[in-house]
């Protein structure tokens, strides 16, 4: 027994099939569970049994004439398929049960009439998809979501006059390069969001500022050329551009929003400017390839989590005039190696480096009254470690740093370093292992047998 449902499309069956993998929104067909995956550009469907079954994924490549996407479930199977059809084509689902399973007569007809509706449906968004839409002759504006989701274009050069271009205007357009001409001096938010084929484009040189998620998910993006008088970059800007290799930064550049590199896993290094003086939270958060950067002096302050998860950063070096540095600044950096904390700061907040498995010593400027919680915690190679008098410490600062063998610290902080040989000392045991040690003349430990040092 079979349910069917077909319709006719006044548009090429390549574009159908596009809008259509673009545009997959499963709920639960007989017992599976689907969903489209368009995550960084990509093509695959995602399905997985509710009996437990793992989740398989299948790729949905380019169309073939007469191509069909079936799904199996445990009650039966749902195919999709495009075909030319005349001028356009027929696009039709196809529900087969197994046998055994049935279906009243009245409920089949009513279904099939549902996913006619849904295919007509799928019919209009293809053609508005896909139907031309000219500017009209002397605009002065990119209105907004103008181009939303256009998928018929692949290069387009905004014409020269236009002064705005609108919030999303281009968002998860098909465009591969774009040229904004110098009469643009506006971009709405999300402008560029989602143009995961965009390679190339042109700002105008008069730009001063970059809205939020301006190229946010342009993951095809490689190259970017920022205008010399750009002030702002708005949150997100930069966010998941995951080719981008290289990026300079303008000197007069005052803000960058909060994670406006989130995930630019192609950025290698980076220079932030002496003019920047608003830097926002998590900037370079999960940049996986980044391994340098220079923070230029006259910067007064490190945001929290500015490079957290930046896996690969073996050098930063913070500037003297540097006065507060925020939570989770390198928590995970699991290559830096070495740090230095600028005389100026006073604090050093929860989770600044854990986990920060590479670091192998530190030295707490005199300067620094409080460490935070965890912000030390699993640094596992750190071996040598000073603090100053006064400072204040949380229990577990240095919690998991398991190799810790050379802590120089005031007397009143060497109970939170059990295991260390300033602790052992302090409580009269063998420094080498915590032994008990005893005799009269020339003590021994009674676990290692080493004599007394110290």
């Amino acid at each position: 027994m079979e349910i069917r449902a077909s319709v006719n499309i006044p548009a090429p069956a390549e574009h159908v099939w596009a809008v259509f993998t673009d545009n997959l929104q499963w709920q639960y067909w007989y017992g599976v569970e689907v969903s489209f995956n368009t995550w960084n550009g990509g093509r695959s469907i995602t399905f997985a049994e509710h009996d437990g079954i793992a989740e398989t994924e299948c790729p949905i490549s380019g169309y073939v004439e007469g191509e069909t996407l079936t799904i199996d479930g445990k009650f039966g199977s749902d195919t999709y398929t495009v075909r030319p059809d005349g001028e356009g084509c027929e696009f039709s689902r196809t529900a087969r049960f197994r046998p055994g399973m049935s279906m009243p007569p009245a409920a089949q007809e009513k279904q099939s009439a549902q996913w006619k509706e849904e295919l007509e449906r799928l019919g209009k968004l293809v053609v508005s998809n896909y139907a031309p839409r000219p500017l009209p002759e002397g605009a002065t504006e990119i209105p907004d979501r103008f181009f939303r989701h256009f998928k018929a274009l692949e290069e387009y050069d905004i014409p020269e006059g236009v002064t705005r271009i609108g919030e999303e205007a281009f968002y998860n357009c098909k465009v591969r390069r774009l040229t904004i001409p110098d009469s643009v001096t506006g971009i709405g938010r999300s402008a560029f969001g989602g143009c995961f084929d965009l390679e190339s484009i042109t700002l105008p040189a008069g730009l001063e500022v970059l809205p939020d998620f301006a190229f946010s998910y342009c993951t095809k993006l490689k190259e970017l050329k920022l205008p010399a008088g750009l002030k702002r970059a708005g949150r997100g800007a930069f966010k998941a551009c995951r080719a981008l290799r290289e990026l300079v930064l303008p000197e007069g550049l005052v803000a960058i929003g909060n994670s406006a590199f989130f995930q630019c896993d192609s950025l290698k290094e980076i220079t932030l400017p002496r003019s920047l003086s608003e830097p926002g939270e998590c900037l370079f958060h999960d940049c996986m390839n980044l391994e340098r950067v220079i923070l230029s002096e006259g910067m007064e302050i490190l945001p929290g989590g500015s490079f957290h998860k930046c896996r690969n950063l073996k050098e930063v070096r913070i500037p003297e005039s540097v006065k507060e540095i925020g939570p989770i600044v390198f928590g995970e950096c699991s290559s830096l190696k070495e740090l230095r904390i600028p005389s100026g700061v006073t604090e050093i907040k929860q989770l600044l480096c854990y986990k920060c498995a590479s670091l192998t010593s530190i030295v707490i400027p005199p300067g620094v009254k409080k460490i935070g919680e965890n912000a030390f915690r699993d640094c596992t190679g750190l071996t040598d470690l000073t603090l100053p008098d006064g400072v204040e410490m949380a229990d577990n600062a240095f919690a998991g740093c398991t190799n810790l063998s050379n802590v120089k610290c005031p007397e009143a902080l060497v109970d939170k370093f059990p295991g260390t040989p300033v602790y052992y000392r302090k409580h009269g045991l063998c420094q080498h292992c915590g032994g008990e040690l005893k005799g009269l003349f020339g003590k021994k430990c009674q676990k290692c047998g080493k004599p007394k040092d110290y």
